[in-house]
């Protein structure tokens, strides 16, 4: 017999935090139901300690809206933004637009109203994909832009390397000129120097004749 196909979603760790036992419990089972492995917390300053000691890093939040002992968007923000764990919101308020609208700056990836079915907590692990689909296109990006950086960084050096060159050559050419200049300017033999030189001859050949 075949063995039995494992879903994607099962084994993702999920911490499920309400400050109602009952409510707790029920999430807990519903959650287990899918094969989720779940960690129950009932208020902020526990979700925080879980989190901190964790082995293994949790892959989504589910938590109640109202926290007993801190603020929960407060606690949203930086499960959210500061460890980068998606976070799912339950609440029992009939103002959802409300809450919604506060989810949006706390960085809650979903809001899901009290009390919540089965089948939408089966779905949850969309959630976490998503997230992770992100953080990948976001180092990929970050990537990219080093890569960037460092092409344009040879580039520049490349330049700057042919530039230096370009300037040794121009400083030998200006040295070797200056270096002729220092010489004694060429003998142009002319036909007035010829001229001289004979009659210096003639006068050199003139004077040891008297001498003789």
């Amino acid at each position: 017999m075949a063995a039995k196909k494992k879903e994607l979603w099962e084994g993702m760790r999920v911490l499920a935090v309400d400050e109602d036992r009952v409510c707790l419990k029920i999430l807990e089972a519903k959650l287990r139901r899918f094969n989720y492995d779940v960690t129950p917390a009932k208020d902020g300053k526990t979700v925080l300690r879980t989190l901190g000691k964790a082995r293994e890093p949790f892959d989504l939040v589910i938590t109640e809206l109202h926290m007993p002992d801190m603020d929960a968007l407060d606690l949203i923000r930086r499960i959210a933004f500061g460890m980068g764990i998606p976070v799912i919101v339950l609440s029992a308020y009939e103002d959802t637009k409300t809450v919604r609208n506060a989810l949006i700056s706390s960085g809650a990836c979903s809001y899901l109203a009290k009390p919540v079915c089965a089948d939408q907590l089966k779905n949850i692990w969309q959630h976490v994909i998503r997230r992770k689909n992100e953080l990948a296109r976001n180092h990929k990006s970050c990537d990219n832009t080093v890569a960037d950086q460092r092409v344009q960084r040879g580039i520049a050096e490349a330049e700057q390397g042919a530039k230096s060159t370009r300037m040794n050559s121009r400083t030998k050419r200006n040295d070797g000129h200056d270096s002729n200049s220092g010489k004694k300017p060429r003998l142009r033999w002319t036909k007035e120097l010829h001229g001289k030189f004979v009659e210096a001859i003639d006068r050199l050949g003139t004077n040891i004749d008297s001498k003789s």
